[in-house]
């Protein structure tokens, strides 16, 4: 467990969170939220190697926020493989501006050490301010800059 500054515990995710989590992943994915359950549910029962979830408990039963990590072959800018990468963060409005993503990226980053990883990936959407910011805070350095497309077909 990572004790922050705070009361708040940071921790891996356990099956007695699902429903918190599940909760949390649709605030922050509102519109892929008929995948969540699926999701939460598969890797509770086996995660994929090098995947963690680690939550942040506010009181008994009641979480506050998350950060999903997953080991990726490749991540732009990264220069060693397999790599460690922030798949999505999310606090709660009342704990932000208050340290809690920092925290949790903080405890991202020594997850990945201690299961051998020498680079932690991420992205944001250039006009997540915010999320850049955390990134920045956190001691990532931004490394590209893309444009996504799509064809339907």
């Amino acid at each position: 467990m990572f004790k922050s500054k705070t009361d708040d515990a940071i921790r891996p995710v356990t099956p007695d969170d699902r429903a918190e989590w599940l909760r949390l992943r649709g605030l922050l994915w509102p519109d892929e939220s008929n995948a969540h359950a699926a999701e939460i549910d598969g890797f509770l029962a086996a995660p994929a190697p090098g995947a963690q979830v680690l939550v942040l408990e506010t009181a008994p039963g009641r979480l506050g926020g998350f950060i999903e990590l997953a080991e990726r072959a490749f991540a732009e800018g990264c220069a060693t493989s397999p790599v460690a990468y922030v798949e999505g963060v999310f606090v709660e409005k009342g704990l932000r501006r208050r340290g809690a993503a920092r925290r949790l990226v903080d405890a991202a980053v020594i997850w990945a050490r201690d299961a051998g990883y020498h680079e932690l990936g991420s992205d944001a959407y250039s006009d997540n301010r915010t999320g850049r910011r955390l990134h920045l805070d956190a001691g990532f350095e931004e490394v590209a800059h893309i444009t996504c497309f799509r064809l339907p077909l």
